[in-house]
């Protein structure tokens, strides 16, 4: 990032904070009060921006002419590919977590304006060259993550003191930890636990293979081609169960399938024969282990988290209540589709992290004959966004940086 060094350019990217700030607090405000993110606020950061953007690229052009910094006209080229490429692929990964239900439409469109607004040298403790603003998306769950365990231990707590208040706490938790209930629990689903076990310890493998065997990727096509160096991409375990924790549902539904299911283990099963007869290494049985323990740790936290989602963070509203932007809880999902979708027949829309539309809610109104509906409890996540936006800019990398095993090569 030569453009970083260029004369008072160290110091010129500090102006972007307060603009950083005040969009930040706006979208944050919007969704807490609206549950929504206007378009118009979206378009508002694009402007900031570009103008942000410009008034830089500017400022590179002006200390070119100048002995300071002679190769300043070179440095906008790079500058500009830096931003749009990060920009590209924020946008990209933005839509395909809204597409597998991980986020609304309006906090992937955000994600991408934080994207774009935050300058690129403050990723300088964490670097990856084609997209910066990885450390923004890690330190953005990392948020919504503890604002999530705070909830649920706030509400645990409700719950536990509600329940004693009604003199049955003592006899939930001996039921709860009892050995007919705990045997229930898991060994009813140690198929699909199994399942889980398979998916995610065959994920920590790749990435490791990955890791070991290529240490450097060409992307290369006819009009440009540059190399991506794996190795400084620190793409560490602790980074690996974070993604693999978002993505545990999708991931799931894949190991459904039979034909994926034994071909997984069909490949574990070859590697670890090909590693004892032809490498005659016994390391990789302690590799296979050291997985299986962070596959336990990540199936734990989802299922912690599955609870807080279904059973914790829900509350029922009056079926006249209803309006767009309501997420209906699991249960409920579930009970309207089996019972419904004869009656709706295809164009019973799938709902999505959105939550409800206006055209669902008028069909549920005009069906569903229950007086009351089970909603899911939101956790706003615009002030999320921006509280990785800011820790980014405080760490200049990813928060809590100790959790990192391994630091990118500059």
């Amino acid at each position: 990032m030569e453009y970083s060094t260029a004369g008072l350019a160290e110091y010129f990217h500090y102006l972007s904070i307060p603009l950083l700030l005040w969009f930040g607090y706006l979208s944050s405000f919007a969704d807490i009060k609206t549950g929504r993110i206007p378009n118009r606020q979206i378009m508002l950061g694009l402007k900031i921006g570009l103008a942000w953007h410009a008034s830089y690229m500017g400022y590179l052009m002006w200390v070119s002419r100048t002995a300071l910094f002679p190769e300043g006209m070179a440095a906008v080229g790079e500058y500009c590919g830096d931003v749009a490429m990060n920009t590209a692929i924020a946008l990209a990964i933005s839509f395909l977590m809204w597409w597998m239900h991980l986020w609304a439409a309006g906090d992937a469109k955000l994600f991408t304006v934080f994207s774009f607004l935050i300058p690129v040298m403050f990723y300088e403790k964490f670097y990856v060259k084609i997209f910066p603003s990885f450390a923004l998306l890690y330190n953005v769950f990392l948020v919504a993550l503890m604002v999530v365990a705070g909830d649920f231990l706030y509400k645990l707590v409700l719950m536990a003191v509600r329940r004693k208040r009604e003199g049955d706490l003592m006899k939930i938790v001996r039921e709860s930890l009892s050995r007919g209930a705990i045997s229930e629990r898991v060994f009813s689903n140690w198929r699909t636990i199994l399942r889980w076990m398979v998916g995610l310890v065959f994920s920590f493998l790749i990435t490791s293979l990955i890791r070991k065997y290529a240490s450097t990727l060409l992307v290369k096509s006819m009009s440009f081609q540059f190399t991506i160096d794996l190795e400084n991409i620190a793409f560490n375990e602790t980074i690996l169960i974070l993604l693999l924790f978002l993505f545990f549902k999708p991931l799931s539904k894949l190991y459904e399938n039979m034909i994926v299911y034994y071909t997984t283990i069909f490949c574990i099963l070859g590697y670890v024969l090909f590693s004892a007869i032809f490498l005659r290494s016994g390391q990789v049985l302690s590799e296979i282990a050291h997985f299986g323990g962070l596959s336990v740790i990540i199936i734990v936290f989802r299922r912690v988290y599955d609870y807080y989602a279904e059973r914790v963070n829900v509350r029922e509203i009056k079926r006249e209540d209803l309006h767009e932007n309501l997420i209906l809880s699991k249960k409920e999902r579930m009970r309207l589709q089996q019972e419904n979708v004869k009656i709706l027949g295809d164009d019973f829309e799938p709902f999505y992290a959105d939550g409800l539309t206006q055209e669902q809610v008028e069909k549920i109104k005009a069906l569903e004959k229950k007086e009351t509906i089970e909603v899911s409890g939101t956790i706003p996540f615009a002030p999320c966004i921006f509280g990785g936006a800011m820790a980014t800019l405080l760490t200049r990398g990813l928060l809590f940086s100790t959790l990192i095993l391994k630091t990118p090569v500059k």
